[in-house]
This record gives C-alpha cells, sequence and structure tokens, in this order.
C-alpha cells in the first residue's frame, strides 16, 4: 500500500469455503482489503456496510443467484451502480447470466488464478 492510498476493497461472495479461501488469499496478497461471505443474505448487508469496488461472486448461492443479487447491489449503489463485478461458475448457461446481470467479466470453474488477478486488475484500474 501506498501512503496516503487506500487499498481497493473486494466482497467475494462463494459457498465453497476452498475457494473462497483461495479467492481471498491471493487478493490479500495482492494487497487488496477482501471480505468474504458465503450467501446473498449477509452479503447485501456486507456491500451496505463497506460500499466495495468490486465485487467477486459465484452464480449458484445457498439462497438464490449470484447474478441476481449483482443486480440487487448495482441497484443498491450510491455512485450509479458503478461498482465492478466478476461472475464466476461452472454452470453451463452462467455467461448468460452474466450478461443478464451485467457482469463486468465472467470466469468459468475452474478458472487460473493469474486470469482472476488480470480480470481484477483490469476493472479496478
Amino acid at each position: 500500500m501506498v501512503m496516503g492510498v487506500v487499498n481497493p476493497t473486494i466482497l467475494v461472495v462463494e459457498d465453497d469455503q476452498g475457494i473462497a479461501e483461495l479467492i481471498s488469499f491471493v487478493l490479500e496478497e495482492a494487497g487488496f482489503e477482501v471480505y468474504t461471505e458465503h450467501a446473498i443474505g449477509p452479503a447485501l448487508r456486507t456491500f451496505d456496510d463497506l460500499h466495495p469496488q468490486l465485487v467477486i461472486t459465484d452464480l449458484m448461492l445457498p439462497d438464490g443467484l449470484g447474478s441476481d443479487m449483482l443486480t440487487q447491489m448495482r441497484d443498491r449503489s450510491d455512485d450509479d451502480g458503478d461498482v465492478g463485478s466478476i461472475l464466476i461458475s461452472a454452470h453451463p448457461r452462467a455467461r448468460e447470466h452474466a450478461a443478464a446481470s451485467h457482469a463486468d467479466a465472467y470466469l468459468s470453474k475452474p478458472f487460473n488464478l493469474d486470469d482472476l488477478y488480470r480480470a481484477v486488475e483490469d476493472l479496478l484500474n
């Protein structure tokens, strides 16, 4: 972190604990401030509290679709919905859900961590 510069905040919403921990570890090592939730309800509360610059979410969550959550987050955003978003999934129709929710990027599971990092960097720069 550069003095006087706040690191971007990223919210990861992933119900698979191992994947969530791996994403968080990689992004924290890169200097990002990362928060993790495992379902939509808690993620929306965290989103409202933190106002992250980027949300990374799985499509299939225990309490609904990550794509629907992204739409809700854009509607709730203080800055005209200008929050970056990455949808990740192994679901065969996930790309369609990503497009419908206006996700900024889509990664198919299993994904390469370098591809995830590049997508994060692209969206935050």
